[in-house]
């Protein structure tokens, strides 16, 4: 059964000319996604959520913490 879970992960940006320095457009957070489960990811506009599916299918790589696609670290695997 395919898996693809996630631990700890996060991503922030660097805002040059704000106050902050710093936004964050993912919190760190832990998701498993299992096949034949329907998981659904919801938030307002500007949340994170299509952050979060990036860094889950290996387009945009997190801050931190760990992607796995069945127990093998995705971030870690050759193209």
């Amino acid at each position: 059964m395919m898996q693809i879970y996630a631990e700890g992960i996060y991503k922030e940006y660097i805002r040059k000319g704000r106050e902050t320095n710093i936004l964050t457009a993912v919190k760190p957070c832990d998701i498993r996604l299992e096949e034949g489960k329907l998981t659904v990811i919801k938030g307002r506009s500007g949340g994170g959520k299509s952050t979060l599916l990036h860094m889950l299918c290996g387009i945009l790589t997190p801050g931190g913490g760990k992607v796995y696609y069945d127990d093998e670290d995705l971030y870690s695997m050759t193209d």
